[in-house]
């Protein structure tokens, strides 16, 4: 049941997300938008293959900006030493409420670290790997996050970017088409 509930307020957070950003409300796109973010069972944005193919499975890696922890989930249920950072309140509210709902280990709370991309809280040299999707766009200064980026990275360490290109016809976080 609680579940069911986590579930419904995930639904509600993307519907006034749509409704703020780009208003309107599609509620199949809303539902399948909840859906990918709530489903942690599987690789669905297809990084996890990406990663693997050419990263050691006991690097230690970060992901900027995880969202609702959906790719942060994936990876520590697999046995990866995980790590994510997140500005939003609800993303972090909504991540605590799924460890504890979906009876996940209590260690996996300390996974996600309520940060920004501009001032890391971690010491210098501290992962393998890092990602970051769709995460640059949003940031107050890219160079100070890119900088960010590299002092914790470990030396000979991968940083995977995916950034929007805003002069598209397409919005990837939420699926949607520029032009409306």
């Amino acid at each position: 049941m609680k579940i069911d509930l986590l579930n419904c307020f995930l639904k509600d957070k993307i519907k006034e997300e749509f409704s703020l950003y780009f208003g309107i409300q599609n509620e199949q796109l809303i539902e399948k938008i909840a859906n990918e973010w709530f489903n942690e069972s599987h690789d669905f944005d297809g990084r996890w293959d990406i990663i693997m193919a050419r990263q050691k499975s006991d690097n230690k890696i970060l992901d900027l900006a995880a969202g609702c922890g959906t790719f942060l989930l994936f990876g520590l249920n697999q046995g990866y030493d995980v790590w994510g950072v997140e500005p939003e309140t609800w993303k972090l509210e909504f991540f605590k409420k799924k460890v504890t709902d979906s009876g996940y280990s209590s260690e996996f709370l300390t996974h996600m670290i309520s940060g920004k991309g501009e001032a890391l809280p971690f010491e210098d040299n501290s992962f393998d790997l890092i990602t970051s999707y769709q995460t640059l766009e949003h940031v107050e200064s890219v160079s100070q996050c890119l900088q960010e980026m590299m002092r914790v990275l470990r030396p000979n360490g991968t940083l995977y970017i995916k950034c929007p290109d805003y002069n598209s016809f397409y919005e990837p976080h939420y699926q949607l088409p520029f032009c409306l």
